[in-house]
């Protein structure tokens, strides 16, 4: 008796271990998710001033792609951190709306979020495949 109440402590142990790292992992998938909306709110604002400002300039297409790139990335990473798609668009709106604040509504005011999210969103672009492989496979 004794030993088969050891066996299920022994194997309660392992199976909550597991689901914190499974929690875990949950949380690191959301977190990422998280920056990846914030860089296609970025994305597609900065696309948007570009494209205002110049039509025929290829750069607001290419940071228009940028965005949508971003987004796919966000449905694929919602759906291992258990993320809805309503919540990921809700989660764009807030993104987007408190990045016109920070601007005033004003593309002239852009350099604000280049400053603040470029940098940032050029390496999330860059890198976020390897840390999204990471976070599946524990790597």
């Amino acid at each position: 008796m004794k030993k088969l109440a050891l066996s299920l402590a022994i194997v309660l142990t392992l199976s909550d271990s597991a689901f914190a790292l499974d929690r875990n992992a949950m949380q690191a998938a959301n977190n990422l998710a998280h920056e990846h909306m914030t860089c296609a709110a970025h994305s597609l604002i900065v696309a948007s001033c570009l494209i205002e400002k110049d039509k025929t300039d290829p750069t607001g297409e290419r940071y228009k792609e940028l965005g949508g790139t971003f987004i796919e990335r966000v449905v694929r990473i919602g759906d291992i951190a258990g993320v809805s798609f309503k919540a990921s668009e809700a989660r764009l709106k807030m993104a987007n709306q408190s990045m016109l604040e920070e601007i005033e509504n004003n593309c002239s005011n852009i350099s604000i979020l280049l400053q603040k999210h470029l940098k940032a969103c050029i390496t999330l672009h860059n890198e976020g495949p390897d840390r999204l492989r990471a976070i599946a496979f524990g790597k």
